[in-house]
């Protein structure tokens, strides 16, 4: 879908696609798509690279429509990213107002080329900082365990 929409736009920057091009998938895309825009990067596992690729990047298309909080969703948020997320509960629980959406081709197609509003990346950064940072997960497990055994004790588990 990303590929397909990036394929319709008139975007004349390289689309690099991180990920295992060694898997049937992966194969099937690069046989399928060879044109020179994109770019099949394979996996990239060095914390460096791939950062360096999120926060230079002009966009980052996070395709994941399944799932809960995605590690790779908040390293791109660490990174500042302008993000183009794929629509559904899971994304927009996370980046709320901070991201564009797309559920189709032609809506990838439309997102680029948008400009994005300066505060997103700052917000997103905000995020980050207040509610993904492991005292404050620690702190919300504690809190969901203590409710678990207070309901189990008053015999609604």
């Amino acid at each position: 879908m990303i590929i397909q929409g990036y394929l319709g736009s008139s975007l004349e920057r390289p689309l690099v696609i991180v990920g295992n091009v060694g898997n049937v998938f992966g194969q099937l895309l690069q046989a399928r798509y060879q044109q020179p825009s994109l770019r099949f990067a394979g996996a990239v596992y060095d914390p460096g690279q791939i950062n360096n690729l999120r926060y230079y990047s002009a966009l980052y298309f996070h395709g994941h429509s399944v799932g809960g909080t995605n590690p790779s969703l908040l390293e791109a948020m660490a990174c500042r990213c302008n993000i183009v997320a794929h629509d559904n509960i899971f994304n927009r629980a996370v980046l709320t107002d901070c991201a564009r959406y797309f559920s189709d081709a032609a809506g990838i197609t439309s997102l680029i080329g948008e400009t994005f509003p300066n505060d997103y990346a700052q917000r997103n950064m905000d995020k980050i900082k207040e509610q993904y940072h492991w005292p404050a997960i620690i702190n919300e497990y504690e809190q969901l365990f203590h409710k678990a055994l207070e309901n189990k004790k008053n015999g609604h588990l």
